[in-house]
C-alpha cells in the first residue's frame, strides 16, 4: 500500500510540474478564445506504411485537432490518404523518404505513421528513443511511431516554433517521463507553454512552401530540395 501511495505523489508531483505555467488553466477564457481567432484550417496529407487501420489515424487527428485548436485555433483536415513503405528506418532516411514521395502541393502538412519494430520497441523502453520528428528545412514532414496525441502535437507545434528547440514544461518539453519500462504509464502534457503559444499564433498563418528561419538545424533535407521546390 505505502509503494502504491508513493507512486501516485510521484505521478502527481510529475504532472504538476510538466504542466507547470502551461495555458491548461486559461482555455476556458473569452480573451484567450478571442485570441485563436480566425480559425486555420491545415491541410493535412496523411502517409501509412499500414501499422494503423485509417479510422485508428482519424481518430488521433481528430482528437490531438480539439486540443491544439483549443489551444491555438488551428484545426487539423486530412485531404490526402496514400500508403508508404519504408526502406530505412533512421529519422533522415524516413523523412526524406515522405518528402521525395510527395508533391509541394494540395496540402500544408505530410505526416508519416509508422509503428516501432519490436527491436526499435526494445531499444526505447531500455535506454529510450525517438517517438516522432520533423524535417528542419521545411518544418513540414513528420513522422510519428505510436498513435500518441503528446507525440503529434509536440512534432505539429515544431512547424510553428522557430525561436528555440525546446521549452522547460509543457508540451514543448524535450523528453516525456515514463514510470516503468514496458508499462504504457507516462507523463506527459498536452498544453504549450504560455511563450509557445505566443510564437504559434505569431506564426500561425505561414507559408508551409518557404523555408523559415529557425534557431538550430538537425534534421535537414537533402540539399538538392530547394531546387525541387523552385520547379
Amino acid at each position: 500500500m505505502n509503494r502504491k501511495i508513493i507512486l501516485l505523489v510521484a505521478l502527481s508531483s510529475l504532472s504538476f510540474l510538466v504542466s507547470c505555467a502551461t495555458v491548461k488553466d486559461r482555455v476556458s477564457e473569452s480573451a484567450f478564445q478571442a485570441e485563436n481567432l480566425p480559425v486555420r484550417e491545415l491541410k493535412i496529407l496523411v502517409a501509412s506504411d499500414g501499422s494503423y487501420t485509417r479510422e485508428e489515424i482519424d481518430v488521433i487527428l481528430r482528437e490531438s485537432s480539439r486540443a491544439f485548436e483549443e489551444q491555438v485555433g488551428i484545426r487539423f483536415v486530412p485531404v490526402r490518404y496514400m500508403s508508404l513503405h519504408w526502406e530505412k528506418r533512421d529519422v533522415l532516411s524516413m523523412l526524406e523518404k515522405i518528402y521525395y514521395s510527395t508533391d509541394t502541393q494540395g496540402f500544408d502538412m505530410a505526416i508519416g505513421f509508422s509503428r516501432w519494430t519490436p527491436g526499435e520497441f526494445l531499444v526505447r523502453n531500455l535506454v529510450g528513443s525517438w517517438e516522432g520528428c520533423i524535417d528542419d528545412t521545411y518544418r513540414r514532414y513528420i513522422i510519428v511511431k505510436n498513435l500518441n496525441k503528446h507525440t503529434l502535437l509536440h512534432e505539429v507545434a515544431h512547424a510553428f516554433i522557430f525561436e528555440n528547440t525546446h521549452s522547460a514544461n509543457g508540451l514543448m518539453m524535450p523528453m516525456t517521463f515514463q514510470v516503468l519500462p514496458f508499462v504504457p504509464i507516462s507523463v506527459q502534457s498536452l498544453y504549450l507553454a504560455e511563450e509557445d503559444r505566443r510564437e504559434v499564433l505569431a506564426n500561425k498563418w505561414r507559408e508551409f512552401s518557404e523555408i523559415p528561419v529557425i534557431a538550430s538545424r538537425e534534421h535537414t533535407l537533402h540539399a538538392d530540395t530547394q531546387a525541387r521546390s523552385a520547379m
